[in-house]
């Protein structure tokens, strides 16, 4: 972690900014979640499912979502079983801000159980989600905290000064 300053040698590509919409926990519009490329439905902005919100957080570790999010996801994945190879390769979760993707390989999301290192056999693989309550905070029912799961693989500045946060693929040196 930096203050006052950015190391241009730790992300690649350009760094997207973008405008923070909530002080309180300095969130984003959070226009979708997709799953393996499709939307899950869940940031529609409706009766349902109001409008989401993401905020960056390097203080936690996994991420955290809306409890409706959490419900969605256990169903698709429940206690399902999966192989090394799929859960290292298969699947992206995806967070949509100002129409860029921001994807995360189901190794940063989902968590295998029961893995025995001396087989590559499946384990029993469960989202590695944390249920988050914030009805407290009007207009931030549906906030996603993005925490190491997502901070580990885009690189992220808080810019205080301009209310934004700006997001980039990080660069790790081979022995991180």
């Amino acid at each position: 972690m930096i203050f006052g300053g950015i190391n241009h040698e730790r992300y690649t590509g350009k760094l997207n900014y973008h405008k923070v919409v909530d002080k309180r926990f300095f969130s984003v519009e959070l226009q979708d979640v997709l799953l393996d490329g499709k939307s899950l439905g869940y940031c529609n902005d409706d009766d349902i499912y109001p409008r989401c919100r993401a905020a960056p957080d390097s203080g936690s570790t996994s991420l955290g979502v809306p409890k409706g999010f959490k419900e969605i996801m256990d169903k698709k994945f429940g206690h399902s079983r999966c192989t090394e190879k799929e859960w290292m390769n298969d699947g992206v979760l995806t967070f949509l801000i100002d129409d860029i993707h921001y994807d995360l390989q189901y190794n940063h999301f989902i968590r295998r159980i029961g893995d025995d290192p001396t087989h590559k056999e499946e384990a029993h693989c469960m989202p590695a989600m944390v249920v988050m309550k914030f009805e407290r905070y009007p207009g931030l029912e549906n906030l996603f905290i993005l925490g190491d799961a997502f901070m580990s693989t885009y690189f992220t500045v808080f810019d205080r000064e301009k209310d934004q946060v700006g997001f980039a693929k990080a660069k790790h040196t081979s022995d991180e």
